[in-house]
């Protein structure tokens, strides 16, 4: 288990090393275990990381986040959605992805704003490890259906 896992962290490291990134990056964060991750191999790294959060005023990511980062102690800015902006980006955002998916239209719509907290910030590039947990199985959805079978 220990190769498997120390396996996995070369494999991120080389990734994040492949991606040819330049030193300073933003880092999409919610506070959660992929985005956590992906902000310390990056700081191991030597990347010069500030981390991004975005959310409606007192949601789950922006408090988590906040309580994560007294941990990493890194650079980190907040952008509180309001519910008009909300509604604009939105349309914008379902309009020009035309696609029902409802995925694909909530990241659409979080990195719109994360991108306009990083031109903000004057960061050109940001990084992110969404998608990571259904890829780890990270969500516990995914553990009980593991638990029902292969066939689940």
């Amino acid at each position: 288990m220990e190769k498997m896992i120390q396996d996995l962290i070369d494999k991120l490291e080389k990734t994040i090393i492949d991606s040819k990134l330049p030193k300073k990056i933003g880092v999409a964060f919610s506070g959660g275990v992929d985005s956590s991750l992906l902000a310390k191999m990056c700081t191991d790294q030597g990347y010069q990381v500030t981390l991004l959060t975005i959310g409606f005023d007192s949601s789950h990511d922006i408090m988590f986040s906040k309580k994560v980062n007294e941990f990493l102690k890194l650079p980190h800015h907040i952008f509180e959605i309001n519910q008009q902006s909300f509604d604009v980006v939105s349309s914008k955002i379902i309009n020009n992805i035309k696609n029902d998916n409802l995925s694909w239209n909530e990241n659409g719509i979080a990195f719109y704003y994360v991108s306009h907290l990083a031109k903000d910030l004057k960061i050109d590039t940001v990084v992110t490890a969404n998608g990571i947990d259904e890829l780890f199985c990270g969500y516990n959805a995914y553990r009980e259906a593991i638990k029902e079978g292969e066939k689940k």
